[in-house]
Protein backbone atom coordinates (compact mmCIF):
# COMPACT_ATOMS: atom_id res chain seq x y z
CA UNK A 1 0.00 0.00 0.00
CA UNK A 2 2.35 2.51 0.85
CA UNK A 3 4.84 2.09 -2.22
CA UNK A 4 1.53 2.14 -4.31
CA UNK A 5 0.67 5.47 -2.40
CA UNK A 6 3.98 6.74 -3.30
CA UNK A 7 4.01 5.84 -7.08
CA UNK A 8 0.53 7.30 -7.38
CA UNK A 9 1.88 10.44 -5.76
CA UNK A 10 5.05 10.34 -7.93
CA UNK A 11 3.10 9.90 -10.98
CA UNK A 12 0.27 12.94 -10.03
CA UNK A 13 3.74 15.33 -9.79
CA UNK A 14 5.61 14.82 -12.31
CA UNK A 15 2.71 14.89 -14.39
CA UNK A 16 1.99 18.31 -13.95
CA UNK A 17 5.36 19.97 -12.71
CA UNK A 18 6.83 22.20 -14.74
CA UNK A 19 9.28 25.45 -14.66
CA UNK A 20 8.25 28.53 -16.14
CA UNK A 21 11.10 30.81 -17.49
CA UNK A 22 10.56 34.36 -19.44
CA UNK A 23 13.30 35.34 -21.66
CA UNK A 24 13.43 38.77 -24.08
CA UNK A 25 13.93 38.71 -27.93
CA UNK A 26 17.53 38.68 -29.11
CA UNK A 27 18.70 37.92 -25.50
CA UNK A 28 20.75 34.81 -25.14
CA UNK A 29 18.33 32.01 -23.24
CA UNK A 30 19.44 29.15 -20.71
CA UNK A 31 17.04 26.65 -20.24
CA UNK A 32 18.20 23.98 -17.45
CA UNK A 33 17.98 20.21 -16.93
CA UNK A 34 17.04 19.13 -13.38
CA UNK A 35 18.42 15.32 -14.06
CA UNK A 36 21.05 13.82 -12.27
CA UNK A 37 21.53 11.33 -15.22
CA UNK A 38 23.17 11.78 -18.33
CA UNK A 39 20.57 13.05 -21.11
CA UNK A 40 20.53 11.82 -24.46
CA UNK A 41 18.33 14.80 -26.20
CA UNK A 42 16.45 17.56 -25.63
CA UNK A 43 13.20 18.27 -27.17
CA UNK A 44 10.73 21.13 -28.27
CA UNK A 45 7.04 21.88 -28.09
CA UNK A 46 6.00 24.72 -30.01
CA UNK A 47 3.51 27.17 -28.33
CA UNK A 48 2.99 28.93 -31.43
CA UNK A 49 2.93 26.04 -34.33
CA UNK A 50 1.49 28.43 -36.85
CA UNK A 51 3.90 31.11 -36.12
CA UNK A 52 6.80 29.12 -36.01
CA UNK A 53 5.77 26.85 -38.98
CA UNK A 54 6.61 23.67 -36.84
CA UNK A 55 4.03 21.32 -36.15
CA UNK A 56 3.93 18.86 -33.72
CA UNK A 57 5.26 17.82 -30.05
CA UNK A 58 8.23 16.67 -28.66
CA UNK A 59 10.30 17.42 -31.35
CA UNK A 60 14.11 16.44 -31.31
CA UNK A 61 15.69 19.54 -31.42
CA UNK A 62 19.51 18.33 -30.44
CA UNK A 63 21.36 15.37 -30.21
CA UNK A 64 23.32 14.98 -27.26
CA UNK A 65 25.70 11.84 -28.37
CA UNK A 66 25.95 13.61 -31.50
CA UNK A 67 26.18 16.71 -30.58
CA UNK A 68 23.93 18.05 -33.31
CA UNK A 69 21.37 20.26 -33.74
CA UNK A 70 18.46 18.27 -35.29
CA UNK A 71 15.99 21.02 -36.34
CA UNK A 72 16.66 23.51 -39.08
CA UNK A 73 15.11 26.90 -36.82
CA UNK A 74 17.36 26.34 -34.74
CA UNK A 75 20.87 25.89 -36.63
CA UNK A 76 23.66 27.69 -35.17
CA UNK A 77 21.53 28.90 -32.54
CA UNK A 78 22.04 26.03 -29.87
CA UNK A 79 24.51 24.86 -27.45
CA UNK A 80 24.58 22.39 -24.75
CA UNK A 81 26.94 23.36 -21.83
CA UNK A 82 27.59 22.30 -18.79
CA UNK A 83 25.14 20.37 -16.60
CA UNK A 84 22.82 19.64 -19.62
CA UNK A 85 22.48 23.52 -20.02
CA UNK A 86 20.44 24.27 -23.47
CA UNK A 87 21.48 27.48 -24.40
CA UNK A 88 19.22 29.46 -27.14
CA UNK A 89 21.05 32.43 -28.91
CA UNK A 90 19.64 35.51 -30.65
CA UNK A 91 16.12 33.95 -29.56
CA UNK A 92 12.69 34.47 -31.56
CA UNK A 93 8.97 34.90 -30.00
CA UNK A 94 8.39 31.78 -32.36
CA UNK A 95 10.86 30.22 -30.17
CA UNK A 96 8.32 29.71 -27.23
CA UNK A 97 7.37 26.77 -26.14
CA UNK A 98 8.24 23.45 -23.85
CA UNK A 99 11.57 22.41 -23.92
CA UNK A 100 12.28 19.17 -22.85
CA UNK A 101 15.71 16.98 -21.79
CA UNK A 102 15.35 13.09 -21.79
CA UNK A 103 17.70 10.73 -20.34
CA UNK A 104 19.27 7.70 -21.43
CA UNK A 105 16.54 5.88 -18.96
CA UNK A 106 12.98 7.95 -20.19
CA UNK A 107 13.35 10.51 -17.22
CA UNK A 108 12.23 14.04 -18.18
CA UNK A 109 12.93 16.99 -16.92
CA UNK A 110 10.33 20.22 -18.40
CA UNK A 111 10.82 23.94 -18.84
CA UNK A 112 8.25 26.15 -20.52
CA UNK A 113 10.11 28.79 -22.06
CA UNK A 114 8.21 32.32 -23.33
CA UNK A 115 9.99 34.86 -25.24
CA UNK A 116 8.86 38.21 -24.70
CA UNK A 117 8.96 41.12 -27.10
CA UNK A 118 12.63 42.98 -26.84
CA UNK A 119 15.12 44.28 -29.44
CA UNK A 120 15.77 41.87 -31.83
CA UNK A 121 17.81 43.04 -35.72
CA UNK A 122 17.74 46.39 -34.34
CA UNK A 123 14.34 46.76 -34.18
CA UNK A 124 12.77 47.40 -30.45
CA UNK A 125 8.68 45.95 -30.56
CA UNK A 126 6.48 47.12 -27.30
CA UNK A 127 3.45 45.53 -26.94
CA UNK A 128 0.48 47.21 -24.84
CA UNK A 129 -2.62 45.17 -24.48
CA UNK A 130 -6.48 46.07 -22.63
CA UNK A 131 -8.87 43.57 -22.76
CA UNK A 132 -9.55 42.43 -26.16
CA UNK A 133 -7.03 45.21 -27.98
CA UNK A 134 -3.69 45.04 -28.68
CA UNK A 135 -1.19 47.67 -29.61
CA UNK A 136 2.12 46.89 -31.08
CA UNK A 137 5.12 49.61 -30.96
CA UNK A 138 8.57 49.37 -33.17
CA UNK A 139 11.26 51.44 -33.49
CA UNK A 140 15.14 51.27 -34.01
CA UNK A 141 17.21 50.00 -31.06
CA UNK A 142 19.90 52.24 -32.50
CA UNK A 143 19.02 55.24 -34.74
CA UNK A 144 21.87 57.05 -37.40
CA UNK A 145 21.65 59.79 -39.42
CA UNK A 146 20.94 57.62 -42.64
CA UNK A 147 18.18 56.40 -40.81
CA UNK A 148 16.67 59.40 -39.10
CA UNK A 149 12.72 58.15 -39.48
CA UNK A 150 10.89 55.28 -37.92
CA UNK A 151 9.13 53.96 -40.77
CA UNK A 152 7.59 50.43 -40.80
CA UNK A 153 5.79 47.79 -42.59
CA UNK A 154 3.42 45.49 -41.07
CA UNK A 155 2.77 41.85 -41.98
CA UNK A 156 0.22 39.21 -40.59
CA UNK A 157 1.79 35.43 -42.15
CA UNK A 158 3.02 37.76 -45.00
CA UNK A 159 -0.38 39.28 -45.48
CA UNK A 160 0.44 43.48 -45.19
CA UNK A 161 -1.55 44.18 -42.06
CA UNK A 162 -3.42 46.94 -44.05
CA UNK A 163 -5.35 44.21 -45.97
CA UNK A 164 -7.03 43.02 -42.79
CA UNK A 165 -10.06 43.87 -41.59
CA UNK A 166 -9.64 45.60 -37.38
CA UNK A 167 -6.55 46.41 -37.35
CA UNK A 168 -4.91 50.05 -37.90
CA UNK A 169 -1.80 51.00 -38.93
CA UNK A 170 -0.02 54.64 -37.89
CA UNK A 171 1.04 57.13 -40.56
CA UNK A 172 4.38 55.92 -40.36
CA UNK A 173 3.52 52.56 -39.58
CA UNK A 174 5.61 52.52 -36.64
CA UNK A 175 2.29 51.30 -34.42
CA UNK A 176 -0.48 49.14 -35.24
CA UNK A 177 -3.43 48.89 -33.45
CA UNK A 178 -5.53 45.43 -33.09
CA UNK A 179 -9.35 46.38 -32.13
CA UNK A 180 -10.56 43.23 -31.70
CA UNK A 181 -7.89 40.01 -31.08
CA UNK A 182 -10.61 37.57 -31.29
CA UNK A 183 -11.68 38.42 -34.64
CA UNK A 184 -8.19 38.50 -36.42
CA UNK A 185 -6.51 35.50 -37.52
CA UNK A 186 -3.32 34.24 -35.42
CA UNK A 187 -0.22 34.07 -36.37
CA UNK A 188 2.97 35.83 -37.08
CA UNK A 189 3.06 39.65 -37.22
CA UNK A 190 6.20 41.11 -38.31
CA UNK A 191 7.46 44.59 -37.85
CA UNK A 192 9.94 45.60 -41.01
CA UNK A 193 11.93 48.75 -41.46
CA UNK A 194 11.34 49.94 -44.60
CA UNK A 195 14.60 51.22 -45.43
CA UNK A 196 16.55 48.00 -44.42
CA UNK A 197 14.65 45.05 -44.50
CA UNK A 198 16.91 43.14 -42.40
CA UNK A 199 15.68 44.90 -39.46
CA UNK A 200 11.99 43.65 -38.32
CA UNK A 201 10.84 41.81 -35.46
CA UNK A 202 7.90 39.29 -34.80
CA UNK A 203 5.27 38.82 -32.29
CA UNK A 204 3.51 35.48 -32.11
CA UNK A 205 -0.36 35.18 -31.42
CA UNK A 206 -2.18 32.11 -30.11
CA UNK A 207 -4.29 30.09 -32.26
CA UNK A 208 -7.25 30.43 -29.93
CA UNK A 209 -6.95 34.29 -31.11
CA UNK A 210 -6.58 35.03 -27.91
CA UNK A 211 -3.42 37.17 -26.76
CA UNK A 212 -1.95 35.78 -24.40
CA UNK A 213 0.88 36.03 -21.63
CA UNK A 214 2.93 34.03 -18.87
CA UNK A 215 1.83 35.19 -15.72
CA UNK A 216 4.86 33.69 -13.66
CA UNK A 217 2.66 33.36 -10.34
CA UNK A 218 -0.41 32.39 -11.43
CA UNK A 219 0.80 29.64 -13.54
CA UNK A 220 2.62 28.45 -10.48
CA UNK A 221 0.08 28.89 -8.77
CA UNK A 222 -2.12 26.93 -11.34
CA UNK A 223 0.29 24.29 -11.10
CA UNK A 224 0.01 24.56 -7.08
CA UNK A 225 -3.85 23.88 -7.36
CA UNK A 226 -3.19 20.87 -9.69
CA UNK A 227 -1.14 19.38 -6.99
CA UNK A 228 -3.82 19.72 -4.27
CA UNK A 229 -6.71 18.60 -6.15
CA UNK A 230 -4.23 15.23 -7.02
CA UNK A 231 -3.15 14.89 -3.94
CA UNK A 232 -7.05 15.28 -2.33
CA UNK A 233 -7.68 12.72 -5.65
CA UNK A 234 -5.32 10.26 -4.01
CA UNK A 235 -6.47 10.80 -0.46
CA UNK A 236 -9.59 9.62 -1.78
CA UNK A 237 -8.25 6.44 -3.12
CA UNK A 238 -6.36 5.41 -0.46
CA UNK A 239 -9.31 5.74 1.94
CA UNK A 240 -11.51 4.08 -0.50
CA UNK A 241 -8.61 1.65 -0.99
CA UNK A 242 -8.43 1.19 2.91
CA UNK A 243 -12.46 0.01 3.27
CA UNK A 244 -12.45 -1.98 0.72
CA UNK A 245 -9.57 -4.10 2.19
CA UNK A 246 -11.27 -3.76 5.49
CA UNK A 247 -14.43 -5.06 3.81
CA UNK A 248 -13.13 -8.25 2.10
CA UNK A 249 -10.63 -9.06 5.04
CA UNK A 250 -14.32 -8.89 7.55
CA UNK A 251 -15.41 -11.04 4.58
CA UNK A 252 -12.67 -13.41 4.74
CA UNK A 253 -12.68 -13.33 8.51
CA UNK A 254 -16.66 -14.65 8.46
CA UNK A 255 -16.04 -17.30 6.04
CA UNK A 256 -13.13 -18.77 7.86
CA UNK A 257 -14.72 -19.21 11.00
CA UNK A 258 -17.86 -20.85 9.34
CA UNK A 259 -15.79 -23.03 7.82
CA UNK A 260 -16.50 -27.33 8.33
CA UNK A 261 -12.97 -28.11 10.24
CA UNK A 262 -12.91 -31.46 11.52
CA UNK A 263 -9.09 -32.80 13.47
CA UNK A 264 -9.16 -36.21 13.29
CA UNK A 265 -8.18 -37.94 16.16
CA UNK A 266 -7.92 -42.02 16.22
CA UNK A 267 -9.93 -42.63 19.42
CA UNK A 268 -12.58 -40.32 18.41
CA UNK A 269 -15.23 -41.54 16.87
CA UNK A 270 -18.08 -38.82 14.82
CA UNK A 271 -21.58 -40.01 13.77
CA UNK A 272 -23.66 -36.79 11.58
CA UNK A 273 -26.93 -37.97 11.37
CA UNK A 274 -29.11 -36.19 7.96
CA UNK A 275 -32.54 -35.31 9.88
CA UNK A 276 -36.11 -33.79 8.70
CA UNK A 277 -37.97 -31.32 10.54
CA UNK A 278 -40.46 -33.82 12.22
CA UNK A 279 -37.62 -35.56 13.94
CA UNK A 280 -37.53 -33.92 17.76
CA UNK A 281 -34.63 -33.58 20.08
CA UNK A 282 -34.47 -36.38 22.81
CA UNK A 283 -32.93 -33.92 25.42
CA UNK A 284 -35.69 -30.89 24.22
CA UNK A 285 -38.37 -32.90 23.41
CA UNK A 286 -39.01 -30.06 20.67
CA UNK A 287 -38.38 -29.81 17.12
CA UNK A 288 -34.36 -28.56 17.22
CA UNK A 289 -33.34 -25.24 16.44
CA UNK A 290 -29.96 -26.29 16.32
CA UNK A 291 -29.04 -25.41 11.91
CA UNK A 292 -25.37 -25.96 11.93
CA UNK A 293 -22.99 -28.15 13.89
CA UNK A 294 -19.01 -28.18 13.42
CA UNK A 295 -17.17 -30.48 15.57
CA UNK A 296 -13.70 -29.34 16.08
CA UNK A 297 -11.29 -31.64 18.65
CA UNK A 298 -7.82 -32.32 18.87
CA UNK A 299 -6.18 -34.75 22.11
CA UNK A 300 -9.27 -35.69 23.62
CA UNK A 301 -10.59 -32.45 23.60
CA UNK A 302 -14.18 -31.58 21.79
CA UNK A 303 -15.55 -28.27 21.13
CA UNK A 304 -18.92 -27.66 20.07
CA UNK A 305 -19.35 -24.57 17.16
CA UNK A 306 -22.96 -23.73 15.58
CA UNK A 307 -21.78 -24.35 12.52
CA UNK A 308 -22.87 -26.63 9.12
CA UNK A 309 -25.51 -27.37 7.21
CA UNK A 310 -29.14 -27.08 8.10
CA UNK A 311 -31.09 -29.49 10.42
CA UNK A 312 -28.22 -31.85 11.28
CA UNK A 313 -27.97 -33.95 13.88
CA UNK A 314 -25.09 -34.71 15.78
CA UNK A 315 -23.49 -37.09 18.75
CA UNK A 316 -20.11 -37.65 19.39
CA UNK A 317 -18.73 -40.94 20.95
CA UNK A 318 -15.07 -41.30 22.79
CA UNK A 319 -13.58 -44.22 22.94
Amino acid sequence: MTTLSYMLLLFVTLDIFQTVSLGKSGVTTNVTCSLKSNIIRWDWTPRFPMCSETMGSNIKIFDVAKGKVALKRFVHRLKLLENSTLQIKHPFSSDSGLFTCVSHNGETSKTEIQIEPGCKNNVLLEKHSASHSLTLKCSLCKTTPIYELNRFEWKLNNTPATNIKGVSVSMNGDILEIHSTQKVSPGKWICIFSLNTLWFAEYCMDEDKEDKEIDTDNRIGGLQVLQIVGIILLAIILVLAVIVIAFLYNKFAVRKGETYQLTKDDNAEIAIIQSDASRTDPMLEAPSELNYMTIMFSENQATAVALGRPNVYASLKVK
